[in-house]
């Protein structure tokens, strides 16, 4: 019997940083429309361009499969899309049939409990039927396993590059370094405050230290495409602290051993 699970993250380096941890499991992504299982072809736009608009990304999960497992891996940025996706995603499947429901977002500038709640808060006023558990990183044995893990560890604020920072300082030392020092000597009084209002955000300037490394071991690709090519994840940061929180978190929501 197939155990259908479905995840839902914030953004495309999230989707690349998870689909990385996934493959240490042995889980493969499916590259062909013709190889997804049929439980999730609701989950596939069936028209161009999608809601009338040129300009927008079609909005289309990464899927995933190993022997029995069968994995849908969506993305929405912000707590409102994040709500609006998953009672837009569970209302054309059969939610039923689910295994497993895991969520993956960054505490960015609050607590985690903080951001944690408001998720929470948000889902059960949709009255899915949902468990949720009191904390993130907990997961409820309910009908559907159910838990919300908020990056980097559930523990402080920040995001997915407080975690690439770690994994570079072991594999990308200098580039970091660089970056670093790159980023500190930027003279703001040069700038316009709209070409700084990306980096003057809580995340910003670690956002721009992972930019400028991947930018070296990629250049002219985006940050997601230098997660999938090089050494951001190997054997030796993959059991980091906070890596291997994320990895037990998603062991956990699948039913599978951590490898």
């Amino acid at each position: 019997m197939t155990k259908y699970c479905y995840l839902l993250t914030e953004g495309a380096q999230d989707i690349a940083f998870l689909i990385k941890l996934l493959k240490y499991q042995g889980i493969k992504q499916i590259e062909k429309r013709s190889k997804v299982d049929s439980f999730w072809d609701e989950l596939i736009p069936k028209t161009f361009p999608y809601n009338d608009e040129l300009n927008r990304q079609v909005p289309v999960p990464k899927f995933l499969e190993d022997n029995g497992l069968s994995i849908a891996l969506q993305g929405a940025v912000g707590d409102t899309q994040l709500v609006n996706t998953i009672q837009e995603d569970l209302a054309l499947i059969q939610q039923e049939q689910l295994f497993g429901i895991g969520i993956i977002l960054d505490a960015d500038d609050r607590e985690p409990q903080e951001r944690f709640d408001r998720i929470k808060t948000e889902l059960e006023k949709l009255q899915l039927g949902l468990d949720i558990a009191s904390n993130p990183g907990i997961i409820t044995q309910s009908e559907v396993k159910l838990g919300i893990f908020v990056l980097p560890d559930n523990q402080c604020k920040g995001t997915l590059e407080n975690i690439l920072i770690e994994c570079g300082e072991h594999n990308y030392q200098q580039l970091i370094e660089l970056s670093r020092e790159y980023i500190s000597k930027i003279d703001e009084s040069k700038l316009k405050s709209s070409d700084l209002k990306e980096i003057r955000k809580p995340a910003g300037k670690n956002k721009a230290i992972i930019g400028g490394v991947s930018n070296i071991l990629k250049p002219g690709r985006t940050l997601q495409v230098s997660l999938q090519d090089n050494d951001w994840i190997d054997n030796r940061t993959v059991n980091l602290d906070k890596i291997k929180l994320v990895r037990e978190f998603l062991c956990q929501i699948l039913d599978v051993t951590l490898q």
